[in-house]
């Protein structure tokens, strides 16, 4: 079984053709270069022979020189790879799966905020729009209102905050349409005026100048996901949070409130495009709701209180 470099280029455009995001293709591409490298070939040469042994001793050394997690991400990543090299009729069967590969990662539950910590955050964002003097810097404040109300009300990954485009956003029917995780598109209905009212407001104050919802006002570009990152870093430094918090801790925070509310966990599912969250929550007891709708009496964001 012989892969060859073209065989990796091959890879990289399937993963664009099949819509993954791009930092999903940075790392996969980083991880076979690694891969690549370790077996010696990245300059001089172009095949190697698939074997065993090769990944028994590519799997200890990534267990030995990496964090477990990263070592299963780079494992994974080379799985992936030889399985389209299977499909594409490259290797007859994907060699990872006669290796052992237990990286010692112990189950956590995902790290969540106390409410009073994420109103600070919520009003430091405000008290810089109302601090603001020129349009522009209320566009960005409005942004990152915005930003804030759309994790903590729909619990929304960073990834589909950023391809958020103006025309999945209908505020009259208070509906936003997403392309979740997996290609796992949904509607999901906002069931509270404040925040439909806060993207109004970031809407009428912005002149629109990009097909995207949240853009870089210097090159219309698409907002980064490390951009939001450093918006919600630099709003709890600046509200005196001694400790970093990214968008995902408020997510999960948001989705731990909600399964505390005794939210139907399938549809809590299909509201936050989570495949299952019985595989990170532990599930309370259960009733029926509206399938994409997080009803106001329920919804965490109700606690927040900015005034």
């Amino acid at each position: 079984m012989r892969i060859v470099d073209t065989d990796a280029e091959r890879y990289i455009e399937h993963c664009k053709k099949n819509e993954l995001s791009p930092s999903t293709i940075k790392a996969y591409r980083l991880d076979i270069l690694h891969f690549w490298k370790f077996i010696d070939v990245a300059t001089d040469l172009k095949s190697f022979i698939v074997n065993d042994g090769v990944i028994s001793s590519y799997v200890k050394s990534i267990s030995e020189k990496f964090a477990p997690r990263t070592a299963k991400r780079k494992s994974a990543s080379i799985s992936a790879f030889f399985e389209y090299l299977c499909f594409e009729g490259v290797l007859n069967d994907n060699p990872m799966k006669n290796i052992k590969t237990s990286f010692g990662i112990k189950a956590e539950a995902p790290k969540t905020l106390p409410i009073d910590i994420i109103e600070k955050l919520f009003k430091t964002a405000w008290n810089e729009f109302k601090s603001s003097h020129t349009n522009y810097s209320k566009v960005v404040a409005l942004r990152n209102v915005s930003i804030m109300e759309l994790i903590f009300t729909t619990g929304f990954r960073v990834s589909e905050l950023c391809n958020l485009k103006y025309f999945d956003v209908i505020l009259d029917a208070g509906e936003i349409t997403v392309n979740g995780k997996g290609k796992r598109g949904r509607t999901v209905i906002i069931d509270n005026d404040n925040v439909l009212n806060t993207l109004r407001l970031y809407i009428s104050h912005n002149k629109i100048e990009s097909e995207y919802f949240f853009y870089n006002r210097h090159n219309n570009s698409r907002f980064s996901e490390q951009s939001v990152r450093d918006v919600i870093e630099r709003l709890a430094k600046k509200s005196g949070i001694p400790f970093r918090i990214s968008p995902n801790t408020i997510r999960h925070t948001f989705i731990d409130l909600l399964l505390n509310e005794n939210f139907n966990i399938e549809n809590a599912e299909n509201v936050l495009g989570h495949s299952s969250l019985y595989s990170t929550y532990i599930s309370p007891k259960i009733k029926s709701e509206t399938r994409n709708r997080i009803p106001s009496h329920i919804n965490p964001r109700r606690k927040i209180n900015y005034d």
